[in-house]
């Protein structure tokens, strides 16, 4: 299990310092870290976060060489939220090529037997959420849990940021 005050403190170290989302179990210790840092915006909706946090990418977003974050929008929601987001995901951000980092979580999550190990109205997004991704063309990966993988997954979406296209971590339970 990721350290959320160390990995939280990462990711404004580099650069992404403002956050959006809505609650999430999974996602509530890193919301929490947002909460507590004065840097969390509650969104009504994911589709609203999605377009708050694009809002941070164009207004802070500056053409640079060097590897910090320059403040990218960091969306933060569960995966049942992410067919709200889908339409700013893509007619805004795919269209416009404003990057913003995604944690999303997947709940629905299934066991080795391919059975759905959470509440039942999670059980299809838990199948599709990685194939929602893929189709919308946006980048993701599976959030290590281990600190210096996790870090460097972070440093790998940066660079997909940098060519002006979102990236998504997909948030297992207990990371």
């Amino acid at each position: 299990m990721l350290d959320t005050q160390a990995f939280g403190d990462y990711l404004q170290n580099i650069g992404l310092k403002q956050f959006v989302g809505v609650p999430c179990s999974y996602l509530a210790p890193l919301i929490n870290y947002a909460i507590n840092e004065n840097a969390f915006i509650m969104a009504n909706n994911e589709g609203d976060a999605v377009a708050i946090a694009s809002g941070i990418s164009l207004a802070n977003v500056q053409d640079s060489k060097d590897n910090q974050a320059s403040n990218y929008g960091v969306v933060l929601m569960q995966n049942s939220g992410l067919s709200n987001a889908l339409s700013p995901l893509t007619s805004l951000n795919y269209t416009f090529k404003i990057p913003i980092l995604g944690f999303v979580s997947l709940r629905g999550e299934r066991d080795e037997e391919g059975k759905n190990i959470d509440e039942p109205q999670h059980e299809l997004l838990g199948v599709i959420t990685d194939k929602l991704l893929h189709t919308c063309k946006i980048k993701y990966a599976i959030l290590d849990s281990h600190m210096q993988s996790a870090k460097n997954q972070v440093q790998e979406a940066l660079k997909i940021l940098k060519t002006k296209q979102s990236f998504f971590f997909i948030i297992r339970d207990k990371t």
